[in-house]
């Protein structure tokens, strides 16, 4: 089905209104019982989308692992085109060189800027933000999966090099100095 992004907030952000989410970004109220046993109380579950679903705002590691385009394969397929053989060579090279920067660039983050800067207002807003990736196979509010939780400060959490686990609860803080 789709991945979706949870974040968990104090139930005054919903009151207060005071941290919205940048243009293009969407919350709708949630409840999974699998990430509400894991919650407290006062906090609440909304689905953090852009369009209909989290998918744009996620891409799991094995989404780059998978194989590439061979020169192979471009050749082949310029060639039933009918196009010389210099013309298949720049296009195969530039559309290869293009491949491998897309890859490298997609594969330093997972969460994009505008999540990550959205998440370090609502930290220091309300002290706390948790954040939980999923892929649903099955209705949002009844599929049920394990969960496991971790303590990051946010800025950890937003720096590139730091992979986001699908099913994990991430508790983001600020560290004060």
């Amino acid at each position: 089905m789709c991945y979706f992004i949870t974040i968990i907030v104090p139930e005054q952000f919903l009151r207060e209104k005071t941290v919205k989410p940048p243009r293009g970004l969407g919350l709708t109220p949630m409840e999974n019982p699998s990430i509400q046993k894991r919650i407290l109380k006062n906090e609440v579950q909304l689905a953090l989308t852009s369009g209909g679903c989290s998918c744009d705002l996620y891409s799991a590691p094995n989404e780059y692992d998978a194989e590439e385009p061979s020169q192979l394969d471009y050749s082949k397929k310029y060639a039933k085109k009918g196009w010389s053989k210099a013309k298949i060579a720049r296009a195969t090279e530039s559309r290869l060189q293009s491949v491998n920067s897309d890859s490298k660039d997609a594969n330093s983050k997972q969460i994009p800027d505008i999540v990550t800067d959205y998440l370090k207002k609502i930290v220091r807003k309300y002290g706390c933000v948790k954040i939980l990736v999923h892929w649903y196979s099955f209705a949002v509010d009844a599929e049920k999966f394990d969960v496991h939780e971790i303590a990051l400060d946010i800025n950890r959490f937003s720096d590139p090099d730091t992979e986001v686990l699908v099913d994990a609860l991430y508790t983001l803080t600020e560290k004060r100095q």
